[in-house]
């Protein structure tokens, strides 16, 4: 069963998940819809995803959050996300090449926290 332990706003216009175990469209649609608030103030979206201990993911996960990137590109500054499952890997390489440099994936903890208390500060 997916768990969805954290979905939250760390500071104006960061978003922050943890999510462990498999995804589900459930899962995915209350991230947008964070992600759609944050927005809606008129802040340009950071994400920080947690997802070192994801295993896998429904299939219409990965189409929902992508197109989701797409319509709303020019109101995403970039979505950083770790990383260890080689499903969800190959999943965010196929939604790289549709949203480029918007994605950004990690595969050591370090860096990813790193790049997030950066952001905070800068936020």
């Amino acid at each position: 069963m997916p768990t969805a332990d954290v979905i939250e706003t760390l500071a104006p216009g960061l978003l922050h998940t943890v999510l462990h175990g498999r995804v589900t469209v459930d899962v995915a649609r209350r991230i947008l819809e964070a992600g759609n608030l944050i927005m809606a103030n008129g802040e340009q979206l950071c994400a920080f995803h947690d997802w070192e201990a994801v295993q896998s993911y429904e299939p219409e996960v990965r189409a929902i959050l992508t197109d989701w990137g797409v319509e709303r590109r020019a109101q995403i500054d970039r979505v950083h996300i770790l990383l260890r499952s080689g499903l969800t890997r190959m999943g965010v390489s196929l939604a790289a090449m549709v949203l480029g440099r918007m994605l950004k994936p990690y595969r050591a903890r370090d860096a990813f926290e790193a790049a997030m208390a950066e952001a905070i500060r800068a936020r």
